[in-house]
C-alpha cells in the first residue's frame, strides 16, 4: 500500500520507495529507508503528512507519500 493511505498512528514499515535519487537521498538523511518502521503521527492538511522514524519527526507531501510502498 502506498505510505499516502496507510492509517495514522499505526506502526508500518516500508518495503520501497520509487522517487528520484535526489528525493531518496533527503529521505536517507532522515531515517526514512527501506525496511525503517515509521508511522504517520497527524497530517495538518490534505496533502501534507508528518511521520516520525527513530525519534524524528519529518513532514513529506502527498507526492512524495504515493511514492512510498509500505506494509503494517
Amino acid at each position: 500500500m502506498l505510505l499516502s493511505l496507510a492509517p495514522i498512528g499505526e506502526l508500518i514499515q516500508i518495503s520501497g520507495i520509487w522517487a528520484e535519487e535526489e528525493y531518496t537521498a533527503l529521505l536517507k538523511e532522515a531515517g526514512i529507508v527501506v525496511n525503517a518502521r515509521v508511522r504517520i503521527l497527524f497530517k495538518p492538511s490534505k496533502e501534507i503528512f508528518v511521520i516520525g522514524s527513530n525519534g524524528r519527526r519529518i513532514m513529506i507531501d502527498e507526492f512524495l507519500a504515493r511514492k512510498i510502498i509500505v506494509h503494517c
